[in-house]
């Protein structure tokens, strides 16, 4: 008697544990399916908050993807690899940001724009700041064993230099010296070293500057080649800037 009510005891006890093991499984399921979800969510809601923020305080502007020197000349071809398109909020952005790429094309910089810099139309111009105010510019080359006088090496890409012509002869006995002025803040477009390398305005260290190419006025071509050939020219780097307009031009003073 006693054994057939342990035995009607026992059969529920069984069924329990089958029951709960058939739950078990369920809860698992359920909460990675909510923790899925949850994830979605989240994720989507981010998005959404990105969206609303950017269509309301941010603007999308042109920014520079590297560094670009002074007078670079603006193409279809490679203006796409000089800028990208970039949001930046609002009350931060200056005036005149640039938003069509195409109002750029054969314009040239007129200073060097950093990295990530956002850009702005006074930073371009439709003519080359380095031949502005330069009557039929041709570009010509001078070794630094051609100058009577060097400026000790320091020349780079960019400055502006004063040409002389500088003579001595003699007057009824009397040496006298005669300077005339070829050109006057004539742009130094490149220089090289004794090795041939190209030396850019940011690299001081990489050497002595021994091949200079300047622009001049071409009426004064035959002069310059003159006093080179007589070994006659001294160069003057110039330490100040002529006045400028909005486009670089310069104002010569009398």
């Amino acid at each position: 008697m006693a054994a057939k009510i342990m035995r009607k005891r026992g059969v529920p006890r069984r069924k329990n544990i089958k029951e709960k093991s058939r739950h078990g499984p369920v809860n698992v399921r359920v909460l990675v399916y909510s923790f899925i979800v949850t994830i979605v969510l989240y994720a989507f809601m981010l998005f959404i908050e990105r969206s609303v923020l950017l269509s309301e305080d941010y603007i999308m502007v042109y920014v520079a993807q590297e560094d670009i020197d002074e007078s670079t000349m603006l193409t279809a071809d490679n203006i796409s690899s000089y800028f990208v398109q970039a949001g930046r909020k609002a009350e931060w952005l200056p005036d005149n940001c640039v938003t069509d790429l195409t109002q750029l094309i054969k314009l040239y910089t007129v200073r060097g724009i950093a990295k990530n810099e956002i850009i702005t139309t006074n930073m371009f111009s439709p003519s080359d700041i380095r031949i502005t105010g330069i009557d039929e510019p041709i570009e010509v080359s001078l070794n630094a064993s051609n100058l009577s006088q060097a400026v000790g090496g320091i020349l780079r890409e960019g400055d502006r230099i004063n040409i002389w012509s500088v003579t001595e002869h003699n007057s009824n006995g009397i040496s006298a010296v005669k300077a005339e002025k070829i050109c006057d803040y004539a742009y130094v477009m490149r220089v090289f070293t004794q090795a041939g390398v190209q030396v850019k305005k940011s690299q001081p260290e990489e050497g002595t500057a021994m091949v200079v190419n300047i622009i001049i006025p071409g009426e004064k071509e035959e002069e310059f080649n003159v006093a080179l050939e007589k070994g006659t020219l001294r160069i003057g780097r110039c330490m100040y800037e002529r006045e400028k307009n909005i486009y670089g031009g310069r104002k010569d003073y009398d």
